[in-house]
Parts: C-alpha cells; structure tokens; sequence
C-alpha cells in the first residue's frame, strides 16, 4: 500500500511539474505569435546613406512623429539632423543642419516639449574648440535658437550629455561640465525668456569626482535626477540618485545603486512607472559582462526590480539602453552581442511582476549587421523603436520599427457604398491606390488578417495600355497600414 501511494504521489508531482514547466514556457514566448514588429523607415531615416548616423533620440510633436540624429556631411562633420513621420511618409525639417556651426561636429542630442514648441539641446564646439550646449527650438515652420549661444556655466569649460525634462511648467537641462578638474553634475530652468541656475553648483555628492551621463524625470509631481559618479575608492562608478523638492536637492540613493559597488556602473536611465521611479543602467558583473540592472523607488526604499539582469544572455555584453510606458507596461531596449559577435537591439516588457521578452530574437534589419544606441517612443498608441545599424558600405543608417498587434483584426467597411478606394501604404513610404468593388476590398482585409498567403494579387482593369493585363503582388510583410474609402456609383 505505501509503495502504491509512493507511486502516486510521484505521479501526480510529474503532472504538476510539466503543467509549471508548460505555464512557464507559455509567459516566457506569451507574444511570440501576439506581436510583430514592422519598418516604419523606407530603408533608412539618413539623408544621405553614404554617412555615418548616429544617436537617435525621438519625440512626439503635432500629432507627428520627429527623430534627431546626428550624421555626418560632405567634411564629416557631424550636423544634427532632424526628419517628421505622420504616419505614411518622413520628412526633412532641419534646413540643412542644426548646427551653429556647421564646420564643427555636434551630438550627444536631447528632445522635448514645451509651451506647444519642440525644444532640442546638443553638444557642440565653440570656435575654441571648446563643447557647449546649444538649444533651439521649432515652431512648426522654423528653427529658433533659445538663449545665449551657450548654456555652459563658463564657455571655457568642456560640457556635454544634456538632458531635457518639463517640470511646474517650466523646462529643465541637466549636462556635466568639467570644472578644470572633475565634471559636474549642472541644471538650469527656462521660464520661457532665459535660463536660471538650480544646483547649487553642482549636484555630485563628490566635487571632487567626476559625474556623467545625467538624466532627469519627474515621478509624483517630484523633479529626479540620476547620472553615474566616480566613488571614494577610486574611479568605479556609482548610479547615484537625487530629488528637488523646488529649492533644494536632496540625495535619496543610500550611496549608490549599483548592485555590487565594487563594479563599474554605466549610463542610468529613468523613468516613472505606476507612480514609482524606475533607474535602469548597465553594470559589469563577477566576470566583466555588462549587465543591465533595474531598482525601483517607492518613495522610502529602493527595490530591485527582476532576478539580477535583464539580458537575455548574461554571457554577452549588454549596453546602451532607452525605455518607456506602453499600455501600462513598462518597456525596455538595448543593444546586446549575438553570437555573431554583432550587437542586436533586443527589448523586454515588464508588467510590474514579471520581464518578457518580444522582440523575436531581434528588432534589426539585417542580423549579420551590428546595431546599436535605441530609442524608444510611443506615438498614435504604437510603440516604435529606432537605432543606429551598419549598412555594410562603411557607413550606418538611422532605423526604425513598430511594434504591431498580429492579433488585432481591421474591421471590415460598413459596406454603405458599392465601391471603395483601397489606400495602402507600404514600409518603403510609397503608397499604393486601387478603385475597387466592395467584394474585392472585403476579399484583401480577409487575407490579410488570415494571413493565408506571403503575397496578395490585385488585378488591374485600368491604365492597361497595350498589355492583356496588368497585376501589382503586394506582399504582406512589406504593408505598414491601409485605409479603405467607400463610395457609391
């Protein structure tokens, strides 16, 4: 009898085991057949594809869609650069260049909005070689610089990484700035007509170690600032973190974040989430693999936030992170080494319980190519995600794709008309128009979301010249939206 019991017991732990097993299997891939991710780019936002393009950084601005970048010229000097998607084409609105100056090379970009302006700082040399940070903002039809030509403390000291948030109605920048020995940690405010100090010289818990890499981010109507700092043992960095309460900063970090101090930390990004601060940054680990880490703050206590790393393989590097909120989840990318040795943009989402993985191994275009540098951004309720990928011609291109529901179904036209105009717009930007009977546009939507076939045929009964018949193959993959447009005849 106790054999037979034993027997039974074991038997029903098997079951249970491979029911957990299968549930876990299942919440890991949950969107693996859920979510797609489709070009938004026409092959590359670059003016010129011949050049380097680096540091993307995007921003939503009159319904439309803006990505700053910065890409080189004809003299390789990079200009900062800036393109306008409304959801069917991209276009240029820089003039040319933001620049100053258009014989020095800028970057290292930051975007925001403000009293219905867009706002862009940027780091750039003066005529001493010296960096600054430069602002200028557009209207919507032109480009108009904000403030003196720098934003610097003292223009004879080196600035960079600025920073841009909105708080109590007014804009702020953080940036570091070397002080002839170490780099600060410096913030000022524009109330619409100039620039106004607010760090007391500096927000280092250290003048005398240098800080990089700032960020701002306002969480529960408090203004947050996180950057890296050298440490008192030398120059391993810390994630430090510090809080305004409108007249003072005030350290909230218990001396670091980083999960082991005795390790190098790098380039903290914040952001609010379900009313708590979330810090995510790279740190190495026990054998110099850099690993993206995560903590939270409840408004008393840091928490780390999943088992240790986000990677999605702790053998290899991971760097280069940007991060949002998306339908109330939390969204993280970066750029990880393949096997291949070449770096991917990988993301997880994170639903205050768990990470999940969905980018189906990989968001890049071509996965023999290295990319790197995300940027992530909602705009007209998707996610869209752009980086830097190298395009074999010794030159990288500025990306982009959007995350997209497979199982969202276009709901077919009310059929009040007998005739429809088929409007589709495909990844390259162009778009393709086709007058159509009813049957014939409910006969694509029903492939399309059957997705039955890679390719759809759409035969042609006008503009045949001298052909017995013309058909255009539209492929399924290549589809970034349509619109259906009913008449009657």
């Amino acid at each position: 009898m106790k054999r037979n019991f034993k027997f039974l017991f074991m038997l029903v732990m098997i079951v249970v085991s491979m029911i957990f097993s299968s549930f876990s299997v299942f919440a890991e891939d949950e969107t693996k057949d859920e979510f797609e991710w489709v070009g938004v780019d026409g092959g590359s936002l670059n003016y010129d594809s011949s050049k380097i393009a680096e540091d993307p950084d995007a921003v939503v601005y009159k319904d439309d869609l803006y990505v700053i970048f910065q890409e080189r010229n004809g003299s390789e000097k990079y200009q900062m650069r800036v393109k306008k998607y409304n959801g069917s084409k991209w276009v240029g609105v820089d003039n040319g260049s933001l620049n100053y100056n258009t014989s020095k090379s800028a970057g290292y970009s930051s975007a925001t909005v403000y009293n219905n302006e867009l706002y862009v700082t940027w780091s750039e040399p003066n005529k001493s070689n010296i960096n600054q940070i430069r602002a200028k903002k557009y209207d919507g039809s032109k480009w108009v610089e904000v403030g003196n030509e720098s934003l610097n403390y003292d223009s004879s000291k080196y600035a960079n990484h600025s920073s841009l948030t909105v708080y109590n109605d007014e804009l702020y920048v953080t940036f570091y700035e070397n002080n002839r020995s170490e780099n600060q940690i410096r913030v000022k405010k524009y109330n619409g007509s100039k620039w106004i100090m607010v760090d007391d010289g500096s927000l280092n818990y250290n003048y005398s170690k240098s800080a990089y890499n700032p960020n701002l981010e306002v969480c529960n109507d408090e203004l947050y600032a996180t950057w890296k700092e050298d440490s008192n043992r030398g120059s391993i960095a810390q994630i430090r973190v510090k809080k305004y309460d409108g007249s003072k900063w005030i350290g909230i970090d218990n001396g670091s974040l980083n999960y082991d101090s005795s390790e190098y930390s790098y380039e903290p990004n914040v952001i609010a989430y379900n009313n708590e601060l979330y810090v995510i940054w790279y740190e190495l680990n026990a054998s110099n693999i850099h690993q993206i880490r995560a903590k939270k703050y409840d408004g008393s206590k840091w928490i780390k936030v999943g088992d240790g790393s986000l990677n999605y393989d702790s053998s290899k590097n991971a760097n280069q992170l940007s991060s949002t909120v998306y339908n109330d989840e939390l969204y993280v990318t970066w750029h990880e080494e393949h096997e291949n040795d070449k770096c991917h943009i990988r993301v997880k989402k994170y639903n205050g319980n768990k990470w999940v993985g969905i980018d189906n191994e990989s968001l890049n275009y071509d996965s023999s190519k290295g990319a790197y540098d995300p940027s992530t951004i909602v705009y007209n309720n998707e996610l869209y995600v752009t980086w830097v990928e190298a395009n074999g011609n010794n030159a990288a291109d500025i990306r982009m794709k959007k995350l997209a529901n497979k199982n969202t179904e276009p709901e077919k036209p009310s059929n009040k008309g007998n005739k429809a105009l088929l409007r589709i717009i495909m990844e390259e930007g162009t778009e393709k128009e086709y007058d159509m009977t009813m049957k014939e546009v409910n006969d694509f939507i029903d492939w399309y979301n059957k997705i039955s076939t890679t390719c759809y045929t759409i035969e042609k009964d006008y503009n045949i010249g001298p052909f017995e018949s013309r058909q255009d193959y539209i492929v399924r993959d290549k589809i970034v939206s349509f619109e259906v447009m009913e008449y009657t005849k």
